[in-house]
């Protein structure tokens, strides 16, 4: 079996909002006609996550590395980290390292 031709048309970035996901997988056997095999019951999926590269790269570390982006750490938002990024540049222009 194959699941190269698997899409997912929505994706989980609603699990970042606090709703469950609701993915999950159905298989079935099938003879070589396509027909399904009335001796063999079919199998459903536990819920899983799909991620999208948005949701993938924002995940944080609960134990983050040293060399991990500040954007990684816990409570840093985009706002904060664009704080930090202008007070570097500021300490650079300033002559503090």
């Amino acid at each position: 079996a194959t699941l190269s031709d698997l899409q997912a048309t929505t994706s989980s970035e609603a699990l970042l909002a606090g709703k469950a996901p609701t993915f999950r997988l159905l298989v079935w056997a099938v003879d070589a006609h396509g027909e399904a095999v009335p001796s063999v019951t079919y199998v459903v999926s536990e819920y899983f996550v799909v991620a999208t590269k948005r949701v993938k790269h924002a995940i944080k570390s609960d134990i983050p590395s040293v060399t991990d982006h500040v954007s990684k750490l816990l409570h840093i938002g985009k706002a904060t980290v664009e704080k930090l990024q202008d007070l570097r540049s500021a300490a650079v222009e300033e002559g503090f390292d």
